[in-house]
């Protein structure tokens, strides 16, 4: 079977995959170690089935340095962004660049960015 599995490049992994479980409520599980130190090297996170990867493996680091870039996560979820939302809008380091929106294109939307500056796009079918 094919897929995609998005790789997020965060210098601090360690603060990263925190971010993730505890202020997003992803399921996050390190697979990769790195080989001198044992400290992990790349996490899994997954959320209603859908899954990225969290790395502070410097050949995923971006040329910039800045750690972020053009790409964003876009979350069809089974689960619903309402709850989402109010699960985690007083999360410390959440930033709600939206709250959930019924948009045009037939989708309601929560969008977050996440410190590296990343933005995640949450979404269900908009409300009839």
């Amino acid at each position: 079977m094919s897929d995609v599995q998005p790789m997020l490049y965060i210098e601090d992994l360690e603060r990263g995959m925190a971010f993730y479980r505890d202020q997003l409520g992803f399921d996050v599980t390190v697979f990769g170690h790195h080989k001198e130190t044992g400290e992990p090297l790349i996490a899994g996170a997954t959320l209603d089935g859908a899954f990225i990867n969290l790395t502070n493996e410097e050949l995923f680091r971006d040329e910039a340095h800045t750690g972020g870039g053009s790409v964003r996560l876009y979350f069809h979820l089974a689960a619903s962004i309402d709850d989402m939302h109010d699960r985690i809008a007083t999360q410390p380091d959440v930033s709600i660049v939206q709250p959930p929106t019924d948009q045009h294109w037939g989708d309601r939307t929560l969008i977050v960015r996440d410190p590296w500056g990343v933005l995640l796009i949450f979404s269900n079918p908009a409300h009839s």
